[in-house]
């Protein structure tokens, strides 16, 4: 009975280590935040625009400060697609020129709203099923400093495309993982039915990303390498909330332009940091580089402020499954393809735990 004790311990103490960062997490301080209580357009000391048709194929035309597309009202931020809208700039030229004469709204803290790390919390309401959809909250760098797309990263904390309104999306880019092959992942989550919360929280060495109150998150990405075509997350980001349609993957079935207009309800976004007297070292005291993870042969273990004297990797259930004195490396070549967990101890016999997946 101890063994069986012992085992569901370690299981349990083993993902909450790994997995429950909500719970504890160092991000406590509010920054900056937006509850949407005004009227008219958004608040232009935290938001701008992108404008115009700018990727994908998308076949809307995002307007600039246009109370029609984005608008504040009884608490919320609407942005909204409006189908056979068209405008015109001073001369009389038609803008919006694509079939459809769609408009919508793209919204951005750029230069109002930049962080490194942080707990990023965004309360919002997607539209049912229908054809063209595709709503997204998400993170592109303030400044392009390892080169345009995708080698300065890009990270969606919530994508939904209309075609699939059951699934809801969490993904990143880098430049060795974008596009179709995007580090991501989806689940099965009517989120149309309500408002629910998406979280994203961004750590030296990790994103991980929740949804509601769920103590596990839904997706989680750990630095393969300090290489940054693997993990660009170092620099400063600015937030978008968007509300495209048609195009590459909102367009991919089609749309159906008589479920037109649609709208994304937005309650708050909120972005928490460390408080100021809390230290990097403190934040950040969990941060191991693990490289190249997923991992073929050897698994290199490098962190620059201690030493840790074990490293044993375990199965997802706890189960021990392989010891090493050498922290700096293990080869984990015996081991079939999966994901398991390492456990690291120092001489202080503290202990750190991450996911690791074996190819």
């Amino acid at each position: 009975m101890k063994t069986i004790n012992l085992s569901i311990a370690l299981f349990f103490i083993s993902i909450m280590c790994v997995s429950a960062q909500q719970n504890n997490s160092p991000y406590t301080n509010l920054v900056w935040s937006d509850e949407f209580n005004g009227e008219g357009v958004p608040d232009p000391a935290k938001w701008g625009y992108e404008v115009g048709y700018i990727r994908n194929g998308e076949l809307q035309y995002y307007t600039e400060a246009r109370a029609e597309n984005a608008f504040q009202q009884d608490g919320y931020l609407h942005l909204k697609v409006i189908y056979n809208d068209p405008i015109y700039d001073e001369s009389g030229t038609l803008l919006n020129h694509k079939e459809g004469n769609i408009t919508s709204a793209s919204i951005m803290s750029k230069d109002k709203g930049d962080w490194k790390y942080g707990r990023f919390e965004i309360r919002a309401k997607v539209p049912g099923p229908n054809k063209g959809s595709w709503p997204g909250i998400w993170m592109m760098p303030t400044e392009n400093g390892y080169g345009g797309w995708p080698n300065s990263g890009e990270i969606d904390i919530m994508e939904h495309v209309g075609y699939s309104a059951e699934s809801v999306h969490f993904t990143c880019h880098t430049a060795n993982r974008n596009g179709a092959n995007a580090v991501g992942h989806s689940i099965t989550y009517n989120v149309y039915d309500d408002f629910h919360t998406y979280i994203l929280e961004w750590y030296e060495d990790r994103l991980e990303w929740y949804i509601d109150d769920k103590k596990m998150p839904v997706h989680e990405f750990y630095r393969p390498s300090l290489d940054s075509k693997d993990w660009p997350f170092r620099r400063i980001f600015y937030m978008i909330l968007s509300f495209s349609y048609g195009g590459g993957w909102g367009g991919r079935n089609g749309v159906d332009v008589t479920k037109l207009p649609l709208e994304i309800l937005v309650d708050y976004v909120r972005v928490y940091q460390a408080p100021p007297d809390t230290s990097v070292a403190s934040v950040e005291k969990d941060a191991i580089s693990l490289y190249p993870n997923p991992v073929k042969d050897i698994l290199n273990i490098g962190d620059g402020s201690r030493n840790f004297k074990e490293a044993c990797i375990l199965s997802m259930n706890g189960q021990r499954l392989m010891k090493s004195t050498n922290s700096n490396a293990m080869d984990l070549s015996s081991l079939s393809g999966g994901s398991y967990l390492i456990e690291l101890t120092d001489a202080d016999s503290n202990t750190v735990i991450r996911k690791i997946f074996k190819e």
